[in-house]
Protein backbone atom coordinates (compact mmCIF):
# COMPACT_ATOMS: atom_id res chain seq x y z
CA UNK A 1 0.00 0.00 0.00
CA UNK A 2 1.25 3.64 -0.52
CA UNK A 3 0.50 6.75 0.50
CA UNK A 4 0.87 10.56 0.19
CA UNK A 5 -0.53 10.93 3.61
CA UNK A 6 2.33 13.24 5.73
CA UNK A 7 0.66 11.24 8.92
CA UNK A 8 -0.05 8.00 7.92
CA UNK A 9 4.15 8.11 6.43
CA UNK A 10 4.83 8.87 9.54
CA UNK A 11 3.50 6.09 11.34
CA UNK A 12 4.86 3.44 9.01
CA UNK A 13 8.16 4.93 9.75
CA UNK A 14 7.74 4.52 13.46
CA UNK A 15 6.33 1.05 12.86
CA UNK A 16 9.34 -0.01 10.55
CA UNK A 17 12.14 1.41 13.14
CA UNK A 18 10.35 -0.36 15.66
CA UNK A 19 8.32 1.78 17.69
CA UNK A 20 5.03 0.58 17.50
CA UNK A 21 4.09 2.96 20.60
CA UNK A 22 4.73 5.47 18.41
CA UNK A 23 3.06 4.13 15.42
CA UNK A 24 -0.37 3.27 17.05
CA UNK A 25 -0.43 6.53 18.67
CA UNK A 26 0.51 8.27 15.27
CA UNK A 27 -2.81 6.09 13.89
CA UNK A 28 -4.95 7.20 16.65
CA UNK A 29 -4.15 10.48 16.26
CA UNK A 30 -5.36 9.97 12.10
CA UNK A 31 -8.36 8.61 13.38
CA UNK A 32 -8.98 11.28 15.83
CA UNK A 33 -9.06 13.89 12.94
CA UNK A 34 -9.93 11.35 10.06
CA UNK A 35 -12.72 9.14 11.53
CA UNK A 36 -12.73 5.82 9.95
CA UNK A 37 -9.08 6.52 8.12
CA UNK A 38 -8.97 3.53 6.28
CA UNK A 39 -4.81 3.10 6.19
CA UNK A 40 -5.00 4.23 10.28
CA UNK A 41 -7.37 1.21 10.12
CA UNK A 42 -5.78 -0.87 8.31
CA UNK A 43 -2.15 -0.41 9.89
CA UNK A 44 -3.79 -0.50 13.67
CA UNK A 45 -4.89 -4.17 12.52
CA UNK A 46 -1.05 -5.21 11.29
CA UNK A 47 -0.12 -3.63 14.27
CA UNK A 48 -2.43 -5.51 16.40
CA UNK A 49 -2.51 -8.82 14.62
CA UNK A 50 2.04 -8.77 14.95
CA UNK A 51 1.18 -8.32 18.54
CA UNK A 52 -1.00 -11.55 18.35
CA UNK A 53 -4.17 -9.65 18.96
CA UNK A 54 -6.57 -11.13 16.86
CA UNK A 55 -9.44 -10.04 18.20
CA UNK A 56 -8.49 -6.60 18.02
CA UNK A 57 -7.21 -6.79 14.80
CA UNK A 58 -10.54 -7.81 13.79
CA UNK A 59 -12.18 -5.01 15.12
CA UNK A 60 -10.14 -2.70 13.54
CA UNK A 61 -10.64 -4.49 10.03
CA UNK A 62 -14.57 -4.59 10.92
CA UNK A 63 -14.60 -1.06 11.62
CA UNK A 64 -12.63 -0.28 8.31
CA UNK A 65 -15.39 -2.69 5.74
CA UNK A 66 -18.41 -0.59 8.10
CA UNK A 67 -16.50 2.61 6.83
CA UNK A 68 -15.38 1.21 3.34
CA UNK A 69 -17.90 -1.57 2.15
CA UNK A 70 -17.40 -0.71 -1.49
CA UNK A 71 -13.23 -1.43 -1.40
CA UNK A 72 -12.64 -4.69 -2.67
CA UNK A 73 -8.78 -4.12 -0.97
CA UNK A 74 -10.13 -3.64 2.44
CA UNK A 75 -12.32 -6.76 1.96
CA UNK A 76 -9.07 -8.33 0.86
CA UNK A 77 -7.35 -7.41 3.76
CA UNK A 78 -9.72 -9.30 5.94
CA UNK A 79 -9.90 -12.05 3.85
CA UNK A 80 -5.78 -12.13 4.14
CA UNK A 81 -5.48 -11.89 8.15
CA UNK A 82 -8.06 -14.25 8.75
CA UNK A 83 -5.70 -16.67 6.14
CA UNK A 84 -2.96 -15.66 8.53
CA UNK A 85 -4.25 -16.17 11.48
CA UNK A 86 -5.72 -19.57 10.55
CA UNK A 87 -9.36 -18.35 12.15
CA UNK A 88 -11.67 -18.79 10.09
CA UNK A 89 -14.41 -19.55 13.07
CA UNK A 90 -14.52 -16.12 13.23
CA UNK A 91 -16.60 -15.36 10.34
CA UNK A 92 -19.49 -15.73 12.14
CA UNK A 93 -18.44 -12.79 14.30
CA UNK A 94 -17.87 -10.87 10.97
CA UNK A 95 -21.74 -10.39 9.63
CA UNK A 96 -21.94 -6.59 9.08
CA UNK A 97 -24.81 -5.11 8.82
CA UNK A 98 -25.47 -3.19 5.57
CA UNK A 99 -24.17 0.30 5.23
CA UNK A 100 -25.98 1.33 1.90
CA UNK A 101 -29.16 1.77 0.88
CA UNK A 102 -29.35 -0.11 -2.24
CA UNK A 103 -31.36 -3.12 -0.98
CA UNK A 104 -28.84 -5.75 -1.10
CA UNK A 105 -26.46 -4.71 2.16
CA UNK A 106 -22.99 -6.68 2.98
CA UNK A 107 -22.95 -9.85 4.61
CA UNK A 108 -20.97 -13.08 5.20
CA UNK A 109 -22.89 -16.28 6.00
CA UNK A 110 -21.13 -19.16 7.88
CA UNK A 111 -22.29 -21.06 5.04
CA UNK A 112 -20.10 -19.17 2.46
CA UNK A 113 -17.42 -20.34 4.24
CA UNK A 114 -18.15 -23.57 5.17
CA UNK A 115 -14.69 -24.98 3.23
CA UNK A 116 -12.69 -22.43 5.15
CA UNK A 117 -11.23 -24.59 7.61
CA UNK A 118 -9.01 -23.64 10.62
CA UNK A 119 -5.56 -25.11 9.46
Amino acid sequence: MTTTDPALITARLALATGDVSGASAACRNILEAVPNHAGALILLSEIAETAGQNDLARRFLKQLLRAHPNDGAHWAALSNHLNRTADGGAVHDLVLPSTVNDGVGYRLRVSDVSAYGTN
